[in-house]
């Protein structure tokens, strides 16, 4: 099988898992969501690679993107921040796809 395939069968489960623990808690108000992100800018995409190489990778996975560009992590704090706030009490079971719009693989949301 193509990487892409157990690429597509794990995602298709972390949705499912996240779906299906929604409803174990829901009797005590809490509430699960996850959140599907592309590439973002780590200490762990950086590490033990030279600049030339991290810049190759961020090249590359930018041009997948609709926005044309990688994440950082104050972004996906920030969806952090809301789920947990009040602003988002009515959302659970959902997967938060953010990825700058990668067009390059099936949607996380289908």
């Amino acid at each position: 099988m193509e990487e892409y395939t157990y690429y597509s069968i794990t995602k298709s489960a972390f949705i499912a898992l996240t779906k299906r623990l929604a409803h174990d808690p829901r009797k005590y108000n809490i509430r699960v969501n996850a959140i599907a992100h592309g590439t973002i800018d780590t200490g762990l995409i950086r590490a033990n690679k030279t600049e030339e190489e991290i810049r190759h990778i961020f090249e590359s996975m930018s041009s997948k993107t609709i926005l044309g560009r990688v994440g950082n992590v104050d972004k996906i704090a920030s969806i952090v921040v809301f789920l947990v706030s009040a602003d988002a009490s009515f959302i659970t079971g959902q997967v938060i796809v953010a990825n700058g719009g990668r067009f390059d693989y099936l949607s996380h949301s289908i």
